[in-house]
């Protein structure tokens, strides 16, 4: 009966305390970890390349869309550019005295776990991650026709079932899925994405009995580095959210049936907020007293340009926990991690349809566009009329 009440509490069948991770007390393990036996471990290696069509997905309306019984949008097409996810996942679990008596592995009692004073001597799940990389470059195109522009691209096409040793018949089924959202105005082709660095030893730690105290020790130092934004059309107001998420499901025998109990991380999320802003310098600043005329020039921001596309990045992550149709979720960070995604600032080119660098297309004369060009002019035009007036 602990065993299931641990199990349940997992799943959020117990009362949580809160909806993110509290500081714990100093809770040392105490010698009596050294006593206790090496907590079961199971492992897989992860190395997906994806250089093609993923949404809809492949034999749309076959068994391979009807395995996750999912709803294909129409007018919404996304494709993987060299995508590609590598890197190992370590699954372990234990407590003291009730599942096995069981004490955690160098790979869960790493100098990220150590700083958090997690105590194993509760009934505990965890995940450790190494060597993982991940490059996620999505090119999409969609008409906004439809309520919900909601993708989940199972990136093994079936899920991989993963053997726990001496917990036999408690097998872990491992789902690894891009997922996200797009929120858009017009009919619309963009290009956006990001890479991944996750630290050797991030690992997610899930206290059976405290809901409030899991933590994901490690993942705020993963670095996110955004892929350059392209758009075949200017005046984009966009919203888009994806997120790599490993999706785990545990089946287990309880009173002559078995119950999926099943977690998801979105390791991380990240997502961009696409508007235009005008009368801007190349970092999307806008004056306080800038006119509505365009090309305006300011001795304090430089040259300023009539539109430009300013991208807002940011980077997350989440946790959701479920027993059967019941789920919460007890993690969910907006901006957790350490490096900061800066705004970025784009000018559309017209002849080419690409977004490029601002001050960086020409005139047809030759000169950069903006401000300083009129500026010129005038000065040109000064001398040139001093020239006359000295000839008559």
């Amino acid at each position: 009966m602990q065993t299931l009440t641990a199990i349940c509490a997992l799943a959020g069948l117990l009362p949580v305390v809160s909806a993110a991770p509290s500081p714990l007390a100093a809770t040392a393990p105490g010698a009596s970890l050294a006593k206790r036996k090496p907590a079961p471990e199971g492992d897989t290696q992860v190395n997906i390349t994806l250089d093609a069509q993923v949404w809809p997905p492949p034999g749309n309306g076959s068994v391979a869309s009807g395995l996750f019984d999912q709803d294909i949008p129409e007018n919404f097409n996304v494709s993987c550019k060299g995508c590609f996810v590598r890197g190992t996942f370590i699954f372990s679990a234990g407590d003291e005295g009730v599942l096995g008596d069981w004490t955690p592995s160098e790979n869960f009692t790493n100098t990220f776990v150590n700083k958090m004073n997690f105590n194993f001597e509760d009934h505990w799940v965890g995940v450790s991650m190494r060597d993982f990389s991940a490059h996620i470059e999505l090119e999409v195109d969609i008409t906004p026709t439809n309520a919900s522009n909601e993708l989940s691209i199972h990136m093994l096409g079936k899920p991989l079932v993963i053997a726990i040793p001496l917990l036999p018949g408690l097998d872990i089924i491992f789902d690894p899925q891009l997922h996200g959202w797009v929120n858009v105005s017009k009919e619309l082709s963009f290009t956006y994405g990001m890479d991944i660095e996750v630290p050797d030893g991030a690992t997610l730690l899930l206290a059976a009995l405290h809901p409030d105290r899991n933590v994901a020790p490690g993942f705020n130092e993963t670095k996110v580095t955004p892929l350059p934004f392209q758009s075949n059309l200017d005046d984009i107001e966009l919203d888009l959210e994806i997120a790599f998420r490993p999706h785990f499901e545990l089946e287990v025998p309880v009173a002559g049936r078995r119950i999926t109990f099943g977690v998801e991380a979105d390791l991380p999320k990240f997502g961009v907020h696409v508007s235009q802003v005008h009368n801007a310098d190349a970092k999307c600043a806008v004056p306080g007293n800038v006119t509505a005329a365009p090309n305006v020039t300011s001795s304090s921001s430089g040259l300023l340009f009539p539109q430009l596309t300013k991208l807002e990045p940011y980077v997350g992550m989440a946790l959701t926990l479920s027993v059967e149709t019941l789920a919460y979720t007890p993690l969910d960070f907006e901006h957790p991690l350490q490096n900061a995604l800066p705004v970025n600032c784009l000018e559309y080119d017209p002849k080419g349809k690409v977004l490029v660098a601002p001050g960086s297309l020409k005139a047809d004369d030759g000169e950069e566009n903006g401000a300083p060009c009129r500026g010129r002019s005038s000065v040109l035009l000064a001398i040139v009329s001093l020239f006359v007036v000295l000839l008559i």
